[in-house]
């Protein structure tokens, strides 16, 4: 019961912070509207586009070898902290939460940044990433 209750409180908090990084990254934090029409589009586009940004991401960095290298080496420290104090207590980080090797809720401004400057310049996605290479690079 008490892996439920924690497994449960992790898909909480990623859902809330799915919803953080939507408000202060996306900049969505006024409805378009007051019907309900329109709050369920804002939120059906928002979530695409927030779904476009993550595929995005792992085809640059499946296609091209661009990763966001801040952002992994970070959830790898805390990946690490929590196994040392799991074996300090007797016990083992969840399997499913070693095989993750990020989690979905993680973009970085930098990489938000990339697409939304590059789609207002109108350049295309194989001109635009030497820029991000070089954004990736810089913010480490």
């Amino acid at each position: 019961m008490a892996t439920r209750i924690a497994h449960l409180y992790r898909v909480r908090w990623t859902i809330e912070k799915v919803f953080d990084v939507t408000e202060n990254r996306l900049h969505e934090n006024k409805g378009w509207g007051v019907s309900e029409t329109a709050k369920r589009m804002q939120g059906t586009f928002t979530a695409l586009v927030y779904n476009l940004m993550l595929l995005l991401e792992a085809k640059a960095q499946r296609e091209h070898g661009i990763r966001d290298e801040k952002v992994a080496k970070k959830y790898d420290e805390a990946l690490r902290r929590r196994a040392r104090l799991a074996r300090q207590e007797g016990k083992r980080l969840p399997k499913m939460i070693r095989l993750l090797r990020r989690r979905a809720t993680q973009i970085s401004f930098q990489f938000i940044r990339w697409p939304r400057n590059h789609l207002e310049m109108g350049a295309s996605y194989e001109a635009s990433l030497p820029a991000l290479h070089r954004a990736m690079e810089a913010y480490l």
